[in-house]
């Protein structure tokens, strides 16, 4: 569940460049040119300032206005999710990661950042997020096949390696790389949804509403 919201948050962050949650910056420039890659993409000196290249990652600030109208308009069924409304800053075209919840990362993983970034981004670059999102659709669903598992792991291989080609080298942290544990925790403990977090945090909420002081919250609940 914090795998997902983590990786949500570095992935819209970087793509729509939020400063504090994107991967691209000045420092992953400099890793770059240290390792002789991505020559496109190196820092500039223009005009006693550095400049950064768009990299083909980083939207546009029109695709940035698409992405956003999309969420900030986007309906559901009650008691299916939260109110997008409240979580895009249309003004500054962002999500408000920190007011998001982790099933709000999980719907825009899941199905929302699907429909959203198509004909925005580039064509490599939108396949690589959509196969991610395809990824985690795929085992959070309530029956879910072992004999596909095998074919999925290898799937999810390839969607790696396509990210480490076109998003920065920082993108790459422990949580990309945790993603691939993610199949034989299926494979072992069954579908997803039966050892996620959200009922026992939904629950804590409760607990919470009972007691009168904060200060030693798991004392006073126990008491």
């Amino acid at each position: 569940m914090r795998l997902k919201k983590n990786l949500c948050e570095s992935l819209v962050g970087t793509m729509i460049n939020t400063k504090g949650k994107g991967k691209d910056h000045e420092n992953a420039r400099a890793d770059l040119e240290e390792m002789g890659i991505r020559l496109e993409l190196y820092i500039q000196e223009a005009e006693n300032k550095k400049d950064l290249p768009v990299a083909t990652t980083t939207m546009s600030e029109k695709e940035k206005k698409e992405l956003c109208k999309f969420l900030h308009s986007a309906k559901f069924s009650v008691g299916y999710g939260s109110n997008f409304t409240r979580l895009v800053n249309m003004k500054e075209r962002k999500l408000n990661f920190d007011t998001m919840k982790s099933h709000d990362c999980h719907m825009l993983m899941k199905s929302l950042l699907l429909v959203a970034i198509r004909n925005v981004l580039p064509v490599k670059v939108c396949e690589t997020v959509m196969s991610l999102c395809f990824f985690f659709n795929a085992i959070k669903q309530l029956v879910i096949d072992v004999e596909p598992l095998p074919a999925l792991e290898r799937r999810l291989q390839e969607t790696l390696c396509l990210i480490e080609a076109f998003f920065p080298l920082t993108f790459l942290d422990i949580m990309v790389h945790l993603t691939i544990r993610l199949v034989k925790e299926v494979h072992y403990l069954a579908p997803s949804y039966l050892h996620l977090m959200f009922p026992y945090e939904r629950y804590m909420d409760i607990l919470k509403s009972l007691v009168n002081s904060h200060t030693y919250l798991e004392g006073n609940i126990i008491s």
